[in-house]
């Protein structure tokens, strides 16, 4: 829904090519980002043109760059690639990734107080609660004309 609503908000025309529902069927998420990503190349992936991929955490982001170096692209050369929760799962890789920083920790802690009022006072309305997330650019994204990434 927030893809659909960002292209419909600036003008652009979304189209459901450029959508992939990742499942993971068991699987860990960096398999199921490479698996995902090699069945979209197979299915034609690069004729669409696409210069970026956005992907829902760090370890798709980690499987789906595996993908796309196996078929001889580069990140971020030829495609930039976002992972989203800023996880730390690319200690271990050769990349540092450009990510999302979710604060996990704090919803954690949050979502267990919560728990703890909701059994104690089970008709108190909670509301909306919103955490802080921002950019961490790392090295999986393009530099854009101007210096940014």
């Amino acid at each position: 829904r927030g893809y659909n609503k960002a292209f419909t908000e600036s003008g652009f025309p979304s189209d459901t090519k450029w959508q992939r529902r990742l499942l993971q069927q068991g699987k860990d998420y960096v398999s199921c980002g490479y698996l995902e990503m090699q069945q979209w190349l197979r299915e034609g992936w690069a004729e669409l043109g696409c210069t970026a991929i956005v992907t829902q955490n760090d370890s798709t982001a980690i499987g789906v760059i595996k993908a796309l170096r196996e078929q001889g692209y580069r990140v971020p050369q030829d495609v930039s690639v976002t992972g989203y929760d800023d996880s730390d799962e690319d200690t271990n890789f050769d990349l540092k990734l450009t990510t999302i920083h979710v604060p996990l920790e704090d919803i954690a802690q949050k979502a267990v107080r919560l728990l703890d009022q909701f059994a104690r006072h089970p008709s108190k309305n909670v509301g909306k609660i919103n955490f802080p997330t921002h950019l961490v650019i790392g090295e999986s994204t393009a530099k854009l004309e101007g210096g940014h990434s």
